[in-house]
């Protein structure tokens, strides 16, 4: 996820990033693909930061950077009582989870972050979707500067998810019409990358990679040929 300057200016852009899908909006515009709104629309953000150390010029708590955005933000409560909060909503609904790659099975849940007082759930793959991220504009007002996954990655990391989704079946569904819009776009207009990405997932390992990420592609009826 990313620290945006606008909202966020105490904190670093390169510090954390937007896993959210405002590259899905820039692969549209350059390959003329339209894109359903099932795969744009969103009422949540991700934030997800590759190390638990973040600088910041000011140490201030999440909850009071999110509130210069929207006053009512708050810290939702977590099954353990003394964690710290790694979600939070807004009066209108909206939610951001802070995020963070998952090293060790026996990390807790969340992983605290201490210089911002708040949590990062732990999750599997998002290592490998921060790597090499590229630099985007979130359609926002004048525009606000994210730093965002690699849109082939991204891509292939939602085919995996997909399969690995319990409980609501929306977001599983909204997954695969994301990998399958990102791989329509980026069979034009960048299939060597949509090509590398998903050769360098599969090579991670059979089951928790490749098998769930070919179930995915066999779902949605497509192909992506693989050198």
């Amino acid at each position: 996820m990313s620290w945006t300057r606008s909202l966020m200016p105490e904190y670093s852009p390169e510090a954390a990033f937007s896993s959210g899908p405002p590259h899905t909006n820039a692969m549209r515009r350059s390959s003329d693909i339209t894109c359903p709104r099932s795969s744009l629309m969103t009422l949540d953000a991700n934030l997800a930061t590759a190390s638990l150390v973040l600088e910041a010029n000011e140490q201030k708590p999440f909850e009071a950077v999110l509130k210069h955005a929207d006053k009512t933000f708050t810290g939702l409560p977590t099954l353990n009582s003394k964690a710290l909060s790694s979600r939070f909503r807004s009066a209108s609904g909206f939610l951001v989870d802070l995020l963070t790659p998952q090293l060790r099975r026996a990390h807790t849940n969340p992983m605290p972050l201490k210089n911002l007082q708040a949590g990062a759930i732990p999750l599997q793959h998002l290592g490998w979707l921060l790597e090499q991220p590229v630099q985007a504009v979130a359609l926002h007002g004048a525009g606000v500067p994210v730093t965002v996954p690699q849109p082939a990655r991204y891509a292939a990391h939602k085919l995996i998810i997909a399969q690995k989704r319990t409980g609501d079946p929306t977001k599983r569904r909204k997954d695969l019409v994301q990998a399958a819009t990102l791989i329509e776009a980026l069979s034009k207009a960048d299939p060597f990358a949509l090509a590398d990405a998903v050769a360098d997932a599969k090579s991670k390992g059979r089951e928790g990679w490749a098998r769930p990420l070919e179930r995915s592609l066999a779902e949605l009826q497509l192909k992506v040929e693989v050198a």
